[in-house]
């Protein structure tokens, strides 16, 4: 039980073949996630046969999955199992329309899409006043169901996070001087964009598709 707690879940690295399970029991999971520290897309499709949690598959002929188009490329760990990964030196285009679309032994195919929404950051100032809020420049698209933008902040004793959920930026982000005030000297900011949400085609069993922009930490003084 202390190994699951430490993993944060108890999903299984065990590897079979799909084509010894049955195909409208496939789990299927996806998620895009770029990060501009080192401008990397990673792109990651993983089956899983007895629920989100059970036995990794790795896919039998005719099964494959394709990620706009390019086919995946397999990998097999012993932390996690078998999972099929794309990568890319850069993000992807404003607004893409990212596709995986999963073809089973049997033939059958389920095409599930999520958009890549990027973050762009503008100057934050070298410092801000006790009391006052800060605002950002920010351009991204709008949020839509499912897209929230999570804000962290930290200096070297203390933290505060908030999230935006269904709100209209105007091209800036605002950040209240009621988080700022629990915080002072020098002050790391993360922002990140995702979206977490329930396939559209899917078997019996489901599944999720997810995407993730994670903006470099920034810093400011607060005095």
């Amino acid at each position: 039980m202390v190994g699951c707690i430490a993993l944060a879940s108890c999903a299984s690295n065990e590897i079979a073949n799909s084509a010894d399970v049955k195909q409208s029991g496939i789990h299927q999971r996806y998620t895009i996630s770029y990060t501009e520290e080192n401008n990397q897309t990673h792109v990651k499709a993983m089956y899983r046969f007895g629920g989100e949690n059970g036995t990794t598959l790795v896919l039998s002929p005719p099964s494959t999955v394709t990620f706009n188009g390019e086919n995946m490329t397999r990998y097999e760990s012993e932390l996690v199992g078998a999972y099929y990964n794309a990568a890319f030196s850069k993000p992807l285009p404003n607004g893409a329309k990212c596709t995986f679309v999963f073809t089973d032994t049997d033939r059958k195919t389920y095409t599930n899409s999520i958009m890549f929404n990027p973050v762009l950051l503008g100057q934050i100032p070298k410092e801000v006043k006790k009391g006052l809020p800060l605002e950002i420049p920010m351009v991204t698209n709008p949020l839509k169901f499912g897209d929230k933008i999570t804000v962290h902040l930290s200096d070297s004793t203390n933290s505060n996070s908030f999230v935006l959920e269904n709100v209209n930026l105007e091209k800036r982000l605002i950040i209240p001087a009621t988080i700022l005030n629990e915080l002072s000297g020098t002050v790391s900011l993360e922002i990140s964009r995702s979206n977490n949400s329930l396939l559209t085609e899917k078997t019996d069993e489901g599944g999720t598709i997810s995407f993730e922009y994670i903006l470099k930490k920034r810093e400011f003084e607060i005095k």
